[in-house]
Protein backbone atom coordinates (compact mmCIF):
# COMPACT_ATOMS: atom_id res chain seq x y z
CA UNK A 1 0.00 0.00 0.00
CA UNK A 2 2.94 2.33 0.59
CA UNK A 3 3.68 2.47 -3.14
CA UNK A 4 0.21 4.08 -3.49
CA UNK A 5 0.90 6.71 -0.81
CA UNK A 6 -0.64 4.93 2.18
CA UNK A 7 1.00 4.26 5.52
CA UNK A 8 1.92 0.68 6.54
CA UNK A 9 -1.50 0.15 8.10
CA UNK A 10 -3.01 0.13 11.57
CA UNK A 11 -4.46 -3.11 12.90
CA UNK A 12 -7.78 -2.43 14.61
CA UNK A 13 -8.72 -6.04 15.37
CA UNK A 14 -6.87 -9.33 15.11
CA UNK A 15 -9.16 -12.18 16.10
CA UNK A 16 -7.92 -15.45 14.58
CA UNK A 17 -10.85 -17.59 13.56
CA UNK A 18 -13.25 -14.64 13.92
CA UNK A 19 -11.96 -11.75 11.82
CA UNK A 20 -9.36 -9.11 11.18
CA UNK A 21 -9.67 -5.36 10.56
CA UNK A 22 -6.95 -3.05 9.28
CA UNK A 23 -6.99 0.55 8.11
CA UNK A 24 -4.54 2.43 5.88
CA UNK A 25 -4.27 6.25 5.77
CA UNK A 26 -2.67 8.58 3.24
CA UNK A 27 -1.31 12.09 3.63
CA UNK A 28 -4.69 13.63 2.72
CA UNK A 29 -6.56 11.63 5.39
CA UNK A 30 -8.14 9.30 2.85
CA UNK A 31 -8.44 5.83 4.26
CA UNK A 32 -8.90 2.27 3.15
CA UNK A 33 -10.51 -0.13 5.63
CA UNK A 34 -10.33 -3.88 5.12
CA UNK A 35 -12.17 -6.37 7.27
CA UNK A 36 -12.72 -10.08 7.34
CA UNK A 37 -15.12 -12.22 9.28
CA UNK A 38 -18.13 -14.01 7.86
CA UNK A 39 -17.57 -11.85 4.77
CA UNK A 40 -14.77 -9.67 3.46
CA UNK A 41 -15.48 -5.94 3.37
CA UNK A 42 -13.62 -3.00 1.92
CA UNK A 43 -14.37 0.69 2.52
CA UNK A 44 -12.50 3.50 0.78
CA UNK A 45 -13.05 7.10 1.81
CA UNK A 46 -11.35 10.01 0.14
CA UNK A 47 -11.55 13.73 0.65
CA UNK A 48 -11.19 16.71 -1.56
CA UNK A 49 -7.76 16.78 -3.17
CA UNK A 50 -7.30 20.35 -4.34
CA UNK A 51 -4.45 21.42 -6.53
CA UNK A 52 -1.95 23.79 -4.89
CA UNK A 53 -3.37 26.63 -7.03
CA UNK A 54 -6.91 25.96 -5.83
CA UNK A 55 -5.74 25.80 -2.23
CA UNK A 56 -4.04 29.22 -2.54
CA UNK A 57 -7.05 30.72 -4.29
CA UNK A 58 -9.48 29.40 -1.66
CA UNK A 59 -12.47 29.50 -4.02
CA UNK A 60 -13.68 27.51 -7.03
CA UNK A 61 -12.36 28.45 -10.45
CA UNK A 62 -14.36 31.13 -12.26
CA UNK A 63 -16.87 29.72 -14.72
CA UNK A 64 -15.76 29.82 -18.30
CA UNK A 65 -17.82 32.05 -20.56
CA UNK A 66 -17.91 31.25 -24.25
Amino acid sequence: MQSYGFDPGFRIADRPGVGHDIVFYDQYDAHLDLGTGNNTAMLFITGCHLTPEATRRGTPSPRLVY
